[in-house]
């Protein structure tokens, strides 16, 4: 096989998400002159009610919505605040975001092989972009696919199907890998893909991962 496709968040890097939730929440509390705790629960709130709104789509995790019904929850200026406290998530989460050990070992490796890399993973597009520059992946990667692109969630058939058409070729061709049991392995199982599920305490070290799981089947 000469194509791999690779889940993003929480399997090539750890996601600080409850971190800079904190921070946000925190920001949002000083700016406001409120209490953690009444900005903690506009901000649940917010998130919840995005997710009701949106279930199983990209927008189902976009923090600028979050935000934005936080800040309707808390009466203020919706316009005026939403991306400053939107930048400082992004901007501390990305930050913060380190790739796990033996990542670029094993992408590296992968291009010196011939292997085309594609990255297939949930939430939108741009600010997927902006991880994978971020964390200095992007020489490495030839395609990616987004659930905002494919319209639905993993484990949705239409991520992979869409992962094989950019890839041009079946799906029995290619070999994906991830860390979420039920979107990653038993999604690209079910569509026909060679699926490997990523554990982190099981392979704390990325490349160990690389070398006895997915090498063989290269």
């Amino acid at each position: 096989m000469k194509t791999v496709f690779l889940d993003l968040d929480d399997t090539l890097y750890k996601a600080p998400i409850e971190e800079c939730n904190k921070i946000l929440i925190t920001y949002a509390a000083k700016k406001y002159g409120i209490s953690l705790e009444l900005a903690k629960t506009a901000f649940e709130i917010g998130k919840k009610q995005t997710k009701e709104l949106l279930p199983d789509v990209a927008a189902t995790h976009n923090r600028l919505l979050y935000i934005q019904h936080m800040l309707e929850i808390l009466q203020k200026n919706v316009v005026a605040d939403t991306l400053e406290l939107y930048n400082v998530f992004w901007d501390n989460f990305l930050e913060k975001s380190v790739l796990r050990k033996g990542v670029k070992g094993t992408l590296e490796e992968l291009k010196s092989k011939g292997v085309s890399v594609g990255i297939c993973t949930d939430l939108t597009a741009h600010i997927q972009h902006r991880k994978l520059q971020k964390l200095g992946l992007a020489p490495y990667v030839d395609w990616i696919v987004t659930s905002e692109e494919a319209g639905q969630e993993k484990p949705s058939i239409k991520m992979f199907v869409l992962c094989a058409k950019k890839a041009k070729c079946e799906l029995s061709d290619i070999i994906y890998a991830g860390d979420s049991y039920k979107k990653d392995f038993l999604g690209a199982s079910n569509a026909g893909m060679k699926a490997i599920w990523y554990e982190e305490d099981k392979y704390p070290d990325f490349y160990k991962f690389y070398q006895e799981e997915i090498k063989p089947w290269i």
